[in-house]
């Protein structure tokens, strides 16, 4: 079975996360035309489109941390239900439960999370053009070394966020 944001495709570099931002052309005079200098361009207000690009960023990162406390807490099944439709289509309820019950053990309590990184992308691989934040964090579990915890959330056609893909790997640093 195909499980699209599961598992092993979250094992994404930041260079994996693109998006392009393509000016128009310049318009060409006519030739022998005299050249008249463009009107000037409206100010543009970077500072309002950095301060909504940071607002989608924490959104999606306090859904993030919401949806992992669901994770720690054990509460599985309501981690499958406030997921992205993409994340329930690609594993049922049940299977999704008994795969993150079965890691329990193995990992331990949570110890220690803390966020590492967030990109902002219009594009991530393997899903249909929309907003996306990876959201990665360094986490402490209790029986085994540090680990990355790697989170899609995805934004839906009503402006909500919801995880979207979750992959878990050991972490290549050291332990604090």
């Amino acid at each position: 079975m195909k499980r699209p944001w599961y598992g092993l495709l979250f094992a994404l570099s930041a260079a994996a996360l693109v998006w392009v931002q393509i000016a128009p052309a310049a318009a060409q005079p006519a030739p022998g035309a005299a050249k008249v200098p463009p009107p000037a361009a409206p100010a543009r207000s970077d500072t309002a489109a950095d301060a909504a690009m940071a607002a989608m960023i924490a959104a999606a990162g306090a859904e993030a941390d919401r949806w992992l406390e669901l994770i720690d807490r054990g509460q599985y099944a309501d981690s499958w239900v406030a997921a992205a439709a993409v994340l329930q289509e690609g594993i049922p309820q049940r299977e999704w439960t008994a795969d993150l019950a079965a890691r329990q053990p193995k990992l331990g309590r949570m110890i220690m999370r803390e966020r590492k990184s967030e990109s902002y992308s219009k594009t991530l691989r393997g899903a249909p053009t929309g907003d996306y934040v990876v959201v990665t964090y360094l986490t402490k579990f209790e029986r085994i070394p540090l680990a990355e915890e790697t989170l899609a959330v995805a934004k839906d056609a009503i402006g909500q966020w919801h995880v979207a893909g979750y992959d878990i790997a050991l972490s290549p640093a050291k332990t604090p």
